[in-house]
Formats: C-alpha cells, sequence, structure tokens
C-alpha cells in the first residue's frame, strides 16, 4: 500500500514538472518576440484634449491610443491592459499646462516577453494662450500673439494692446511717393533767389546799380575824349 503511494505521488510530480518545465520553455522571451513587442508599444501614441470649465480656466484630458492586448500600460499608479486595437483610453485624471505625461509600456501577460519593460512614452502638455480668447482675435485671427499655442511670453494687456496696434499699423496699405524730378541748376538757383527774396532783391538792386553806374561813367568819359579830339 505504501508502496502504491508512493509510486502515485512520483507520477503526479512528475507530470508537475513535466508541465512546469513546457510552460516555462513556452514563456522564453527571444529577441525577435521582444523586437516584435517594442515594434507594437511605439504605435502607442499619446494625446491630450483641451476643456474648459464655467469660470474660464481649462485643463487637459490625457488619451492612448494603439494599445492593443499585447501591451500593458502602466502610469499615474495605474495599469491599463485588455484594449482592442484602435480603442482609446482616457487617463482618470485632469492635467494643468506644462506636464509632463510619462507611461511605461511593458509585454503582456499573454506573451512571450510578460511584464518585460518595453518602452516609456512621454507627453509634455503646452501651455495655453488665454489671450486667444479676447474679441480682437476673431478680426485678427492670424495675429501671432492670438494664436491658443503661442508659445512667447506675453507681458500683460497693456503688451497685447501694443503689439496689436503695431501689428494693424504694418496691415495698412502704404501710400505711395510720387516721384521728385530733379531740377536743374538754373532752377535751383531761381528758387533760392526766390526763397531768399528779403536778402537777394537787395543784393541785386545794389549789384545792378553798381554795374550801371560804372558803364555809365564809362560811356562819358568815352563821349569827353571824343569831343576833346574835335
Amino acid at each position: 500500500m505504501k508502496k502504491t503511494i508512493l509510486i502515485i505521488v512520483l507520477l503526479l510530480s512528475l507530470i508537475f514538472i513535466t508541465d512546469n518545465y513546457k510552460t516555462e520553455a513556452r514563456v522564453v522571451c527571444r529577441s525577435k518576440d521582444l523586437s516584435d513587442l517594442r515594434a507594437k508599444a511605439y504605435t502607442t501614441t499619446l494625446s491630450y484634449q483641451l476643456h474648459k470649465n464655467e469660470d474660464g480656466s481649462h485643463y487637459y484630458e490625457v488619451i492612448i491610443t494603439n494599445l492593443n492586448e499585447d501591451i500593458i500600460a502602466k502610469v499615474e499608479g495605474a495599469t491599463i491592459n485588455g484594449l482592442k486595437p484602435g480603442e482609446k483610453y482616457s487617463i482618470d485624471k485632469y492635467y494643468l499646462d506644462g506636464y509632463v505625461i510619462e507611461v511605461e509600456l511593458y509585454g503582456g501577460a499573454k506573451t512571450a516577453c510578460p511584464n518585460q519593460k518595453l518602452t516609456t512614452k512621454r507627453l509634455m502638455l503646452p501651455k495655453y494662450n488665454v489671450y486667444s480668447e479676447r474679441e480682437e482675435c476673431i478680426e485678427y485671427e492670424e495675429f501671432p500673439l492670438c494664436n491658443p499655442w503661442y508659445k512667447g511670453n506675453i507681458g500683460g494687456d497693456y503688451y497685447f494692446e501694443k503689439e496689436l496696434n503695431e501689428y494693424i499699423e504694418k496691415l495698412k496699405p502704404k501710400q505711395k511717393e510720387e516721384p521728385v524730378e530733379e531740377k536743374t541748376t538754373l532752377e535751383k538757383i531761381i528758387d533760392y533767389y526766390l526763397n531768399n527774396a528779403i536778402f537777394t532783391i537787395p543784393l541785386t538792386v545794389i549789384v545792378v546799380g553798381g554795374i550801371a553806374t560804372i558803364i555809365t561813367r564809362k560811356v562819358l568819359k568815352k563821349k569827353r575824349r571824343v569831343k576833346i579830339d574835335f
């Protein structure tokens, strides 16, 4: 009787060891298996959606897509698995500007590489530009500071309005200047003469008078000489 029991125990132990060996052999993670899983993990994407509260504040919802049944995701203390291809998963938490989400991806329990870390996906949430909600941005939506995802620093209302006014001025059509004809030297002399008439006219009178006096004296002298010769 004891021998029979011993034989049964040995047979059961042998069966258990054999099954365990087969199970271990079946889950050996080969390099090809790991490579295939990583290729699937790389197709997993992180995205966000902006939401606004009634008081005007905003927050982000982070969404995981392309997380198939062979991949397990771990994020913010939660484990996500069992999703179908193309199915989306929304992380049950709200995030603010600048937060960096890290999602670690592992091999699924039914794969050849269970719980093997494959990669880490990261997503930085952008800074939302609240100035993009101003009424001016309806008309001037191309104005850089009206971009919801403007990355620069907007130094308050005064800075925004100053930059907007300069932007509007640049949009106005520029008036074409009529070509100015180059004046001749004589025209420039005449313009100068007329523009400075208070000085040039008396000077002209003096010069002309002086020349006339000289000519008159020469003519008179010539006439006197002629009379003496006779």
